[in-house]
């Protein structure tokens, strides 16, 4: 009984572990993000001269890409 419950949670840790490691699929690492942090809830407003000072101010509004977390 020992070895089966040993055998469970090794398969267990080696099914979390391979997973954890594809959890970063969706990043092209050819391109450049940017992390806004934000303090309440709700709808933010990024200021152009936020925009301007990360030399992304003239960037067309079609190319962003909003991601959570």
């Amino acid at each position: 009984m020992k070895k089966v419950i040993l055998y469970i949670t090794i398969f267990f840790a080696i099914s979390h572990a391979l997973q954890a490691q594809l959890n970063n699929e969706w990043i092209d690492y050819s391109k450049t993000y940017y992390k806004f942090l934000v303090a309440n809830d709700g709808m933010q407003r990024i200021p152009k001269a936020t925009l301007d000072s990360w030399g992304i101010g003239n960037a067309q509004a079609q190319h962003f890409q909003l991601w959570r977390n």
